[in-house]
């Protein structure tokens, strides 16, 4: 569903004729609106929707709230307060906003890369009559809470920052207050810190926005909103009635012909949402349909129905055939069953058979990279749909999974105020090219922590946030990590998530949020870790959660850990990565305390659950690449991903590894079949539904998702003896070995 929402019947009245819209019979202070029957004839006006199309016939709701905080609060809470939460709904708030006069666009850091709508220029920035603004900021004046919604459409509209107030934005008054204050002196005046505050706000809180608007509603709305949507879910799109002149006078006709005016660039929007809402609500009505078992007929404990489930996630997955199976189980009398004993034998043939069948399968989502290739997405929908996607370099036609910043796409970079005149801001905002856009946060918890995040849908945008990492920043290697026999294991985190997009990537379920951060302070973590040192050698991963090579162009923090490592001799990194730079390397200095580790995984597993990383042959250039300039290098056969014929596909990598690879200049080596904290594994399988990777039925053990012992003793044994082949067995760390030695 399709929720509209404006404060104003006459701001609403365009839209209920465009969209054909009848009033409902409802109680209380709300009115409401709802599409006619399917056979209505649509409008023929251009980007209208066609109310006769499955897509859009009886999904739309559009409710006028009246005026003021309390009301739109009210308004949300009570259309929205009542929506199941597993199905797809999005809401719009669409209506007039007042144009703060005193903003001026372009200045300083936050204007950089911007683009002038037509007919404005830097100077004029309020411009503000004529456009469709999309907000990206709300400021609640009254409480001083500020909340940040995904700009979904930002590349159709300007973005602005809205502070909302129970009061009627008055520009004169403000303007008033201020020259009062400085008449009577504001240093001795009651009220300075509130108009310094004031003042601030304004300079720095809306630098980068294309214009500062004020209206009563919006802020609330959104408060309340996010109660039951994500970030993503929730959009403010406001048009310019005023400028908070006491001698404007605004009419109802008048606020109907400006909302007209713009039904041109929201019809085609609404129609965006609603397909969006209709594509996401299949897919999901087809990852619940019936799968011909049920716990009743398998008299199933709350346990058994628990595995039940699970099992009938997976299976869909990997496009299991459920009803041929049911037939083959009645055929033998297994089903359905005469008690709860005969249901829990059932149930382990039923996970037999889908371990059997277990095949990594290209899936919508799963065969997603192949289609995301260069600078294009593969179809008209796709491309009128994705208004973000990173691109990535290819060499020798194959991927090398680094990005690539495509000039033809829009960044849009958050920026914490306190870092914005630091030196390393500006050289990573540099590089990346125009036109983009930035806008100031106060702290990237802001944006990071929100509720509802969809964290697959933020891998697929071109979002970044810098801020400054504050508080501890060296911590104790984890037990969950290898250590490879060094005392002193430590980790740190100069950038959280990962450009790189592994349905099986514990950041997924650690995070609330997939955007990348990246952390400027680089000198302060240095400054912690030399007063490590000075008490005892340093064993040091500075890429567990993030896979720093694939942002190297962006960042230079390999080149400057790398300078770092050779001026401090007890002190041995790990970069762990998936990419396939392997011309990084020329541009180094050779320091053999500098251990680049590379994920090895087959490519079969690499196009099905690595999207857009470097593949195989790559990865192996990069290792060879490393060792030949005088780094170390380590290959990482974890994790192991099972499927069905896992041994045929692991053993093919395992012949391209060696022929395209000394291995006995190799460091080391690394092996482990997929494991994961129960903490993370809900999450993830809340996100990925589709994904056999994290929906496969796991055993759990000590805290901790593994596959059945059975299935990983026999992977992890055959990759360690067909590596024992070629290398001596004390240069290959197991997983198993390490968990012994910690008992």
């Amino acid at each position: 569903m399709l929720y509209i929402f404006t404060a104003l019947y006459a701001e609403a009245r365009p839209l209920i004729q465009a969209l054909d819209l009848k009033q409902m019979d409802t109680e209380g202070s709300l009115r409401q609106f709802r599409n006619r029957e399917a056979s209505s004839a649509s409008t023929n006006t251009e980007g209208s929707l066609d109310a006769a199309s499955p897509k859009h016939s009886s999904r739309i709701l559009l409710t006028v709230m009246g005026s003021g905080p309390v009301k739109a609060a009210y308004a949300a809470g009570v259309c929205l307060g009542n929506i199941d939460p597993s199905e797809r709904n999005e809401c719009i708030l669409y209506g007039s906003a007042a144009a703060d006069l005193s903003y001026e666009k372009g200045r300083g850091l936050f204007s950089a890369g911007l683009q002038n709508q037509p007919g404005e220029t830097q100077t004029n920035a309020p411009a503000a009559a004529g456009f469709l603004y999309l907000a990206a900021c709300l400021e609640n004046t009254d409480s001083g809470r500020i909340f940040y919604p995904d700009p979904i459409g930002r590349r159709y509209f300007p973005l602005v920052k809205i502070q909302t107030g129970s009061r009627i934005y008055k520009a004169e008054a403000l303007q008033k207050l201020s020259e009062e204050n400085s008449k009577e002196g504001q240093k001795d005046h009651p009220l300075e810190s509130q108009m310094e505050d004031k003042t601030a706000s304004v300079i720095e809180n809306h630098a980068g926005f294309s214009a500062c608007l004020h209206d009563m509603e919006a802020a609330a709305f959104y408060e309340a909103a996010s109660g039951r949507l994500g970030p993503d879910q929730i959009h403010i799109l406001k048009f310019v009635s005023d400028f908070g002149r006491e001698t404007e006078k605004i009419t109802s006709k008048d606020l109907e012909r400006e909302s007209e005016k713009h039904l041109h660039e929201i019809l085609p929007f609404i129609r965006e949402r609603l397909e969006a809402i209709h594509e996401r609500s299949e897919t999901e009505k087809n990852l619940s349909l019936e799968t011909s078992f049920t716990a009743a007929d398998l008299h199933a404990s709350a346990a058994m129905e628990n595995e039940l489930n699970q099992l009938l996630s997976y299976g869909r997955g990997i496009g299991f055939d459920f009803s041929k199976e049911r037939k083959i189980l009645e055929e033998e009398g297994l089903y359905p069953c005469p008690d709860k004993r005969a249901g829990s034998r059932t149930l382990e043939s039923i996970r037999k058979d889908l371990l059997a069948a277990a095949m990594p399968v290209e899936t919508e989502r799963h065969g997603r990279e192949e289609r995301n290739t260069g600078n294009t997405v593969e179809g008209k929908d796709n491309q009128n749909r994705n208004y973000d996607k990173v691109c990535f370099s290819r060499t020798d036609g194959e991927r090398s999974g680094h990005v690539r910043l495509n000039k033809e796409e829009t960044w849009l970079i958050y920026v914490e105020e306190g870092i914005r005149d630091r030196k390393e801001t500006r050289e990573i905002l540099d590089r990346i090219p125009d036109p983009k856009t930035i806008l100031p946060i106060r702290h990237y918890k802001d944006l990071f922590n929100r509720r509802r995040q969809d964290t697959v849908r933020q891998h697929d945008s071109k979002t970044l946030i810098l801020a400054e990492k504050k508080g501890r920043l060296i911590y104790p290697g984890a037990p969950v990590c290898q250590d490879f026999g060094n005392r002193y294991f430590y980790y740190t985190s100069c950038i959280m998530n990962c450009l790189f997009d592994c349905d099986y990537c514990y950041l997924k379920g650690m995070y609330p949020s997939g955007l990348p951060v990246i952390f400027v302070n680089l000198e302060d973590i240095f400054h912690e870790l030399e007063e490590i040192l000075k008490k005892h050698p340093v064993y040091l991963s500075v890429s567990y959660d993030t896979d720093l090579v694939a942002v190297e162009n962006l960042t230079s923090y390999v080149r400057k850990w790398t300078e770092f490592t050779l001026a401090h001799p007890d002190l041995l990194i790990e970069i762990r990565t998936k990419s396939g730079r392997s011309d990084l390397i020329s541009g180094l200095r050779p320091c053999d305390r500098v251990i680049f580790a590379l994920t090895i995984s087959p490519e079969e597993i690499r196009k099905s659950y690595e999207h857009q990383t470097g593949c195989l042959k790559q990865r192996l250039a990069l290792a060879k690449a490393a060792v030949r300039a005088g780094f170390r290098a380590r290959l990482c056969f974890d994790p192991m991903i099972y499927v069905a014929d896992w041994k045929e596909i692991y053993g093919r990598m395992l012949d391209q590894v060696k022929e395209e690879i000394d291995l006995s200049e190799i460091m080391d080596f690394s092996v482990g079949s997929f494991r994961i904290s129960d903490a993370y594994l809900k999450q993830m399988r809340r996100v990925l539904p589709d994904s056999p990777a994290v929906q496969f039925p796991f055993i759990k053990k000590d805290g901790t998702y593994q596959y059945p012992d059975s299935i990983a003793e026999e992977m992890e044994t055959y990759l360690v003896d067909r590596l024992s082949e070629s290398v001596p067995r004390e240069k290959i760390f197991l997983w198993e070995d390490q968990e012994k030695e910690s008992l």
